[in-house]
C-alpha cells in the first residue's frame, strides 16, 4: 500500500488550522462525549421501547458494549487523536470513504432540526414557571369545556371507569380517556386539541409561539459559540454544564422518590423479567449506536483535541460506562413519574400519549403538586434545557470543526461561518415548529439505526481490511505506547461485524414497521435525510478514483491508499517516521510488504495539519465528552412496536456447545438452592418449614475425582432411598420386563446413544486429542459407552424409587406429573425431608447433582477452549483472558434464561438438537469413510493402535450406521414436531436459531473453501476435499508414518492420494 501526499496530483494541498486549540484540561473531551448522552429525544419517541424494559433490560447493553460500542469507540478515537483533524479530513487514511465524513456533516444537520424542540419545551416550562400560579395547575387551568383531566375526575368518575373497564373491551375504554393539564397546556400552544394531535393524519399545526421560543433557544446558542470558541473554553463550558445536569437530576430524583407510586416504580425499574431481558436483546443494540452522536462521527471531532498519548483504551471503557450511567438515571426517573399517574387513576386508564412525553409534559402536572412547586419545575426543566443545549452545541461544534478542517478557505472566517450556520439551523427548524415534528424526530431516528450501521460496517472495511489489521494495530500501538492485543483486533474484524450486521436487519425491521403509522411525508423526509445520503459515500468514492490515472484497478487502488497519513505534531511525526523505518512520509514506504505512496505520485492535494487545533486539558474530558454521547435518548423511546411486539462442522460444534452450556446452568442452580437451604435449622420445603404456602493434568485429575465423588454418593443416596415406602415397588417394577416399554426404548434409546458425544457433538473428539499416540481407543470406546450405560441405570433406579415414594404416600389416581418429570431435582427433596437427618441427607444428596452439573459444564468448557486454542493462534497468547471472558460471557448470557421457561427452552432445544447431531454424525462419517477413503482409516487407525482392524467393522461404518442415523434423524423430526405442538413460536424461534440455522454454516464454509482455490469447479472441490498437513504431532510417530506411507513430506499431497494437484 503506498502513502501519498497530495503535491504529485496538482491539487492544493493540506494546510492545519493553527488556532483551532486544544482542551483546557484532558477530561473536557469525556465531559463532551458525555454530553451527547443527553439526546433525550430517544425518551419521548416511545414509552415502551425502554421505559418497560426496567434495570435487567439493559444488561444485553453490556455483552454489545464488550462486543462492538468499545471497539468501534476505539476505533473513532484512533483516527481523530492520530490525525488531529475532524470526520472529514480523518479520511485520508483511505480517501476512497471520505464521502462518509461529508454523509456525517449531513446527518448532524438533519438531527439539529428537528433536535431544537427538546430546548424550546423546557424553556416553555421555565419562563410560566415564574408567574405566581403555573397555567397547567389545577388552580390555572380554568374551564375545558367537556375534557377531563386528573384536576376535574372525582372518584365517582373513577369508580365508573374502573367499572367500564370490567364491563367493556378496550376500544370502549379508550373513548373515556383522562387528560393531563400540563399536556393539554402544551397543545394550546396550537390550534386544536385532537386526540390525534401527535400523529400525522390531521393538517400540521405551526405554532407561532415556538417560532418565538426557538429563536430564543438558538439565541442562546449563538451567544454560547460568541464567548465559547475557543476548544479549551468550550470543554470547560461543557463539563461544568454536564456536571450541573447530573447534579440537578439527582435532587429531582431524590425528591421524585416522595411522589405517590414512586416506590413502586423503582420496585418495578430493578424487578427482573423475563421478556425485559429478551426484547433488550434487540434494543440494547440501538441504544449501542447513540454512543456516537446524532452525526455518527462525533467521537471522532472530539477525540482530535486528544493530546497524541492519551489513553483512547481506557478512555472508551469509562465513557461507555458513564453513558450507561446516564440511561439508567433517567430511565428510573421515568418509571417513578409514570407510576405516580398509575397511581393518580384508574387502573384500566390509559396514559399512552400523555406517558410517551412523561419527561417533557406529562412531569409538569406531578411537580405542579409538590410544594415550592415553582421551584422544583424551574430546577427540573432548566436540567433538561441544559441536557438539550449540551447537546446541540457538542454536535454544532463538530461540525464546524471539521468543516474547519477540512477547507481552509473557512478558517479566515470562523466567526462568520459559525453564526451563519447557527442562523441557517435556526431558520430551518421553523418548519418544525408543529405539532408533527415528533412524529419526523421519531421517524428520522429510527431510520438512522440502518444508517449508522451501514456506516460503521464501511468504517471497519476501511481501518482494518483496507487500510490493513498490521498497520492499524502498528499505529495505534505506537500511539498509546503499549501493546494492543491482535484479539482485539479479531473482534474487530470479526465479531463486530456480525453484531452490526444484525442491528443494521433489527434498523431495517423497525424502519419498516415505523413507516406502516407515519404518511407518505414522512417517508419522503426519511429517504432524502437519512437513506438517500448514503448513496453519497460510493459516489465520493467513484469521483476519488476518476481523479486517479491509470486503469480503473489502479485508479481504485490509489483511491484506497492513505494519503498524508501521519501524526500533526512535529516531534511524534519524526518518531513515527523512525518507526515505519523511512523519514519522509510524503514518498514511498514498504512497510509488511505493501507499498504505501506519498500523494506526490498521486496528484492528490497533500494534507497540512493544523498545529494549533489544540488538546484537551485532562485526559478524562475525552470520557467525559463520549459519555455524554449516550445522553441521546431517544433510543428508548422510538417506537412502541420495537420493544413491545416485536473446520466448519468444527465451528458449529463450539455454537452448539454454547448454546448448550446456556441453557445446562439450571441444572446447577437447582442442587445449589437446595444445598444451601439445607444448611437451615428447619428446611422451607418441609412440612414443618412451609408455612403458608400462599406467599491438564490437573484438569483431568479434577473431572476424575469429581466423578468419582458423585457415583460413590449417589451409590450411598440409593442405599438409603432404599428405605423408602414403596422403594422395592419401584426397583421391582425397574427391573421387570414390560412388552411397551422394551418397543418405546427402541425408539427413545436412539436418542440416548447421541448423548454419548457431549452437549457440543465434538467433546469427545477434543477430549481424545489428549491421549497418548498409542493409546487403545477400541477397547476405551466399549469402556466409556458401558460406563455411561451404568451412569444411566443408577439415575434411573434413584428416579423410579422416588417415583414410587410418591404413588405409596399418595392415592393411586394423583397426578404429580409435573413433579415427577422433575423427580430428581424438585420432588426428591420433599422425600429427602422425611428422612432422619434430613439436611444431611439433602446436602449429600443435591451435593452429588451440583457435581454432576458441574462435571458436564466444565468438560464441555474444557473442550470448547481446547478447540478454540488449537485453531487460532493468536488466541493462545491470551489463555487466561479468552478463559475467563468466555466464561463471563455464558454467564451473562445464561441470565435470560434464569426464568420459569428456561427448562423448556432447554427442553424443545435438546429435542430439536436429535436432528442436528445426527445430521453432523452423516456428514462426520461421509467425510472420513467416503471422501478420506475406508483405505486411509484403516491404515491409519491400525497404524496408531498398532493392531489390526477388521474390515467388517469399515463395513459398519460405512453402511449399517447411517441407517440408524437416519432413523434417529427421523425420529428427532416427529419429536419436534411434537414438541412443538405445545410450545410457543418464540421457542421455536429460539431453537431454530440455536440447533437448526447453524447447520447452513457447514455447506456455506465448505463452499468458501472450494472458492479459495485455483481452478475449475471440479478442481477446487477435489482439493477443498484433500487433506492437509494430516500427520501425528510427535516427531518420532511422523517419521515412522511418513515411512508407513512412503511419503517424506506429508505437507504436500500423500502418496496414496492419486489426484493431481494444477
Amino acid at each position: 500500500m503506498v502513502y501519498e501526499s497530495s503535491y504529485e496530483s496538482g491539487r492544493k494541498p493540506f494546510t492545519p488550522d493553527l488556532q483551532r486549540g486544544k482542551w483546557e484540561k484532558p477530561t473536557d473531551f469525556i465531559f463532551a462525549c458525555c454530553g451527547l448522552a443527553l439526546k433525550l429525544d430517544i425518551f419521548v419517541i416511545s414509552y415502551w421501547f425502554f421505559f418497560d424494559m426496567g434495570l435487567f433490560g439493559i444488561l444485553p447493553y453490556y455483552f454489545y458494549m464488550a462486543v462492538y460500542m468499545v471497539p468501534l469507540l476505539v476505533i473513532h478515537s484512533y483516527m481523530g487523536q492520530f490525525s488531529s483533524s475532524g470526520f472529514i479530513s480523518a479520511f485520508r487514511l483511505s480517501p476512497f470513504f471520505k464521502g462518509m465524513g461529508y454523509v456525517s456533516v449531513f446527518l448532524s444537520i438533519a438531527s439539529l432540526l428537528f433536535y431544537a424542540i427538546f430546548a424550546i419545551v423546557p424553556l416553555i416550562f421555565i419562563l410560566h414557571s415564574l408567574r405566581p400560579t403555573m397555567p397547567w395547575s389545577c388552580e390555572g387551568m380554568g374551564d375545558l369545556g367537556n375534557i377531563t383531566t386528573l384536576c376535574n375526575m372525582n372518584i365517582s368518575e373513577a369508580d365508573a371507569i374502573s367499572t367500564l373497564a370490567n364491563d367493556t373491551n378496550f376500544d370502549m375504554l379508550h373513548t373515556t380517556e383522562i387528560h393531563i393539564p400540563s399536556v393539554l397546556y402544551f397543545k394550546q400552544h396550537f390550534e386544536s386539541l385532537d386526540e390525534d394531535f401527535f400523529g400525522v393524519d390531521d393538517v400540521s399545526q405551526f405554532s407561532w409561539i415556538l417560532a418565538g421560543f426557538s429563536v430564543m433557544v438558538w439565541g442562546i446558542i449563538a451567544l454560547i459559540f460568541r464567548y465559547f470558541t475557543e476548544t479549551a473554553k468550550f470543554g470547560k463550558l461543557l463539563r461544568y454544564m454536564i456536571l450541573t445536569t447530573l447534579v440537578l437530576l439527582l435532587i429531582c430524583f431524590s425528591r421524585f422518590l416522595f411522589l405517590p407510586g414512586a416506590l413502586d416504580g423503582l420496585l418495578n425499574y430493578v424487578n427482573p423479567r423475563e421478556h425485559t431481558m429478551l426484547n433488550g436483546a434487540v434494543s440494547m443494540t440501538i441504544v449501542v449506536l447513540q454512543a456516537f452522536g446524532s452525526g455518527w462521527g462525533s467521537v471522532m471531532s472530539l477525540s482530535s483535541f486528544n493530546g497524541f498519548k492519551t489513553n483512547i483504551m481506557s478512555y472508551s471503557w469509562i465513557i461507555a460506562f458513564g453513558q450507561t450511567l446516564v440511561y439508567i438515571l433517567f430511565g428510573m426517573v421515568s418509571f417513578i413519574l409514570n407510576h405516580y399517574f398509575r397511581t393518580m387513576s384508574a387502573n384500566s386508564f390509559d396514559l399512552y400519549v400523555e406517558t410517551n412525553w412523561v419527561l417533557y409534559l406529562s412531569s409538569a402536572s406531578a411537580l405542579a403538586t409538590l410544594e415550592w412547586a415553582n421551584l422544583w419545575t424551574i430546577l427540573y426543566y432548566s436540567m433538561l434545557l441544559i441536557a438539550s443545549l449540551i447537546v446541540m452545541i457538542t454536535q454544532i461544534f463538530t461540525v464546524l470543526t471539521s468543516l474547519f478542517d477540512e477547507f481552509e478557505i473557512l478558517r479566515e472566517h470562523k466567526q462568520r461561518v459559525t453564526y451563519g450556520f447557527i442562523a441557517f439551523l435556526g431558520l430551518c427548524s421553523f418548519l418544525f415548529c408543529t405539532n408533527h415534528s415528533i412524529a419526523f424526530s421519531s421517524a428520522v431516528s429510527l431510520d438512522s439505526i440502518f444508517t449508522y450501521s451501514v456506516m460503521h460496517l464501511l468504517l471497519i472495511l476501511a481501518v482494518v481490511w483496507i487500510y490493513g489489521r498490521e498497520r492499524f494495530q502498528r499505529d495505534i500501538e505506537f500511539m498509546l505506547g503499549q501493546p494492543f492485543a491482535s484479539w482485539k483486533i479479531f473482534i474487530l474484524r470479526y465479531i463486530a461485524p456480525l453484531f452490526l450486521i444484525y442491528t443494521l436487519l433489527i434498523g431495517l425491521i423497525i424502519s419498516h414497521m415505523e413507516h406502516i403509522y407515519k404518511s407518505t411525508l414522512v417517508l419522503y423526509i426519511s429517504l432524502i435525510l437519512v437513506v438517500i445520503p448514503i448513496l453519497f459515500i460510493p459516489g465520493y468514492g467513484m469521483y476519488v478514483t476518476y481523479l486517479n490515472t491509470g486503469g480503473f484497478c489502479n485508479r481504485f487502488r490509489r483511491a484506497c491508499r492513505p494519503t498524508d497519513w501521519y501524526p500533526q505534531e512535529m516531534e511524534d511525526r519524526q518518531k513515527y517516521e523512525e518507526a515505519v523505518g523511512n523519514s519522509d512520509l510524503t514518498h514511498q514506504l514498504i512497510i509488511f510488504n505493501m507499498v504505501y505512496e506519498s500523494s506526490y505520485e498521486t496528484g492528490r492535494k497533500p494534507f497540512s495539519p493544523d498545529l494549533q487545533r489544540g488538546k484537551w486539558d485532562k485526559p478524562t474530558d475525552f470520557i467525559f465528552a463520549c459519555c455524554g454521547l449516550a445522553l441521546k435518548l431517544d433510543l428508548f423511546v422510538i417506537s412502541y412496536w420495537i420493544y413491545f411486539d416485536m473446520g466448519c462442522m468444527g465451528y458449529v460444534s463450539v455454537f452448539l456447545s454454547i448454546a448448550s452450556l446456556l441453557f445446562h446452568a439450571i441444572f446447577a442452580i437447582v442442587p445449589l438452592i437446595f444445598i444451601l437451604h439445607s444448611l437451615r435449622p428447619t428446611m422451607p420445603w418441609s412440612c414443618e418449614g412451609m408455612g403458608d404456602v400462599g406467599n491438564l493434568t490437573t484438569f483431568g485429575k479434577l473431572l476424575r475425582y469429581m466423578i468419582l465423588s458423585a457415583l460413590v454418593i449417589l451409590l450411598v443416596c440409593l442405599t438409603r432411598f432404599i428405605f423408602l415406602p414403596g422403594a422395592l415397588d419401584g426397583l421391582v417394577h425397574y427391573v421387570k420386563p414390560h412388552l411397551d416399554s422394551t418397543i418405546a426404548g427402541s425408539f427413545s434409546m436412539t436418542v440416548v446413544v447421541l448423548q454419548a458425544f457431549g452437549s457440543g457433538w465434538g467433546s469427545v473428539m477434543s477430549l481424545s486429542s489428549f491421549n497418548g499416540f498409542k493409546t487403545n481407543i477400541m477397547s476405551y470406546s466399549w469402556i466409556i459407552a458401558f460406563g455411561q450405560t451404568l451412569v444411566y441405570i443408577l439415575f434411573g433406579m434413584v428416579s423410579f424409587i422416588i417415583q414410587h415414594y410418591f404413588r405409596a404416600m399418595s392415592v393411586n389416581s394423583f397426578d404429580l406429573y409435573v413433579e415427577t418429570n422433575w423427580v430428581l431435582y424438585l420432588s426428591s427433596a420433599s422425600a429427602l425431608a422425611t428422612l432422619e437427618w434430613a439436611n444431611l441427607w439433602t446436602i449429600l444428596y443435591y451435593s452429588m447433582l451440583l457435581i454432576a452439573s458441574l462435571i458436564v459444564m466444565i468438560t464441555q468448557i474444557f473442550t470448547v477452549l481446547t478447540s478454540l486454542f488449537d485453531e487460532f493462534e493468536i488466541l493462545r497468547e491470551h489463555k487466561q483472558r479468552v478463559t475467563y471472558g468466555f466464561i463471563a460471557f455464558l454467564g451473562l448470557c445464561s441470565l435470560l434464561l434464569c426464568t420459569n421457561h428456561g427448562t423448556l427452552f432447554f427442553s424443545t432445544a435438546s429435542i430439536d438438537s436429535i436432528f442436528t447431531y445426527s445430521v453432523m454424525h452423516l456428514l462426520l462419517i461421509l467425510a472420513v469413510l467416503w471422501i478420506y477413503g475406508r483405505e486411509r482409516f484403516q491404515r491409519d487407525i491400525e497404524f496408531m493402535l498398532g493392531q489390526p482392524f477388521a474390515s467388517w467393522k469399515i463395513f459398519l461404518l460405512r453402511f449399517i450406521a447411517p441407517l440408524f442415523l437416519l432413523s434417529s434423524l427421523l425420529f428427532g423430526l416427529y419429536a419436534s414436531s411434537m414438541e412443538h405442538l405445545i410450545t410457543s413460536s418464540f421457542v421455536e424461534f429460539i431453537s431454530g436459531i440455536l440447533v437448526l440455522l447453524p447447520l447452513l454454516f457447514i455447506p456455506g464454509y465448505g463452499l468458501y473453501i472450494t472458492y479459495r482455490n485455483s481452478g475449475g469447479f471440479c478442481n477446487r472441490f477435489r482439493r477443498a476435499c484433500r487433506p492437509t498437513d494430516w500427520y501425528p504431532q510427535e516427531m518420532e510417530d511422523r517419521q515412522k508414518y511418513e515411512e508407513a506411507v512412503g511419503n517424506s513430506d506429508l505437507t504436500h499431497q500423500l502418496y496414496e492420494v492419486t489426484e493431481e494437484v494444477n
